[in-house]
């Protein structure tokens, strides 16, 4: 198992974000006194990029992106002030407590990053690495078994979406 996993990235990526909302969660997210709109914007700026530093780049597998749906749930239901045993009692969905922010879904902006950095490397010059990584061809003969979920996977799934 290398350190170069999407997986403990993620991981990373969920432990540096929900620091960032507990430190801010007294102050802004959990306060009454602050309207939704401010609280998503903040929300936007610090939280969900410190998130999300790097999708461009990653393989999520549906576990992956449960991970990190599941960080934003709770981060959504906190700036809402909804608890979880609140919302199972009253049957309200997580995208109803999105709508109330008029927040997109976590996997919209997952989507939205990987796209604009595909859009990118589409644009550089053939002879730029990113480019030459992305398009590259291996002649080596596939090992025996499922292929591994490649970013060029990913990039598809997303582009199916």
């Amino acid at each position: 198992d290398s350190a170069l996993t999407d997986s403990r990235d993620v991981d990373k990526r969920i432990k540096s974000a929900a620091g960032a909302f507990g430190a801010l969660r007294k102050a802004i997210f959990s306060s009454r006194h602050i309207k939704l709109r401010t609280k998503k914007a903040v929300y936007l700026a610090i939280v969900v990029n410190i998130l999300l530093y790097g999708a461009e780049c990653w393989c999520l597998t549906e576990e992956l992106l449960d991970r990190l749906r599941v960080f934003h749930n709770q981060c959504v239901r906190a700036m809402c002030g909804v608890r979880l045993w609140h919302q199972w009692q009253h049957g309200i969905r997580n995208r109803e407590l999105r709508r109330r922010l008029k927040m997109e879904a976590l996997d919209q902006l997952v989507a939205a990053r990987k796209l604009r950095w595909a859009g990118h490397v589409a644009r550089m010059g053939h002879e730029r690495l990113p480019r030459r990584f992305l398009t590259s061809w291996i002649r080596n003969p596939r090992p025996h078994g499922r292929p591994q979920f490649t970013y060029g996977h990913s990039l598809n799934k997303t582009l199916e979406w």
